[in-house]
């Protein structure tokens, strides 16, 4: 798989989605060192949930390539913690993700039932 594409806005949307799965990797790997450190057992790869499915299939595809450069290095970490189970990509969807109303233009009947549960709960306590 190439992580290059010929039109620019796929090509800045996957190496958009690679940079924000390199840094979901370095903070977990910080988390996980923290938590060793004081004793606790980590049994699991920690989840990272993403919309981008093309960060998430090619961090997954075991005879993938990046031939871009720029994006090799993040690409390399994302695979390498993927496989030594360090990290688990995992999907998320638009009902779920609350990043959404801020980074994209969602319905108002989208907003309200993603966001409803959040502020009942911080009205009731």
């Amino acid at each position: 798989m190439e992580c290059s594409s010929p039109r620019g806005d796929i090509e800045f949307n996957l190496w958009s989605g690679i940079m924000a799965g390199r840094s979901a990797v370095e903070e977990a790997m910080s988390i996980r060192y923290i938590l060793r450190s004081l004793g606790v057992p980590i049994e699991s790869g920690t989840y990272i949930y993403g919309d981008n499915m093309s960060m998430l299939q090619s961090s997954s595809i075991p005879n993938g390539t990046c031939k871009a450069k720029h994006i090799a290095l993040s690409y390399n970490i994302l695979r390498e913690a993927v496989a030594a189970g360090i990290v688990i990509p995992r999907k998320i969807d638009t009902e779920k993700n609350y990043s959404d109303g801020f980074t994209k233009a969602l319905t108002g009947n989208t907003q309200h039932n993603l966001y409803l549960p959040l502020w009942v709960n911080s009205v009731d306590h």
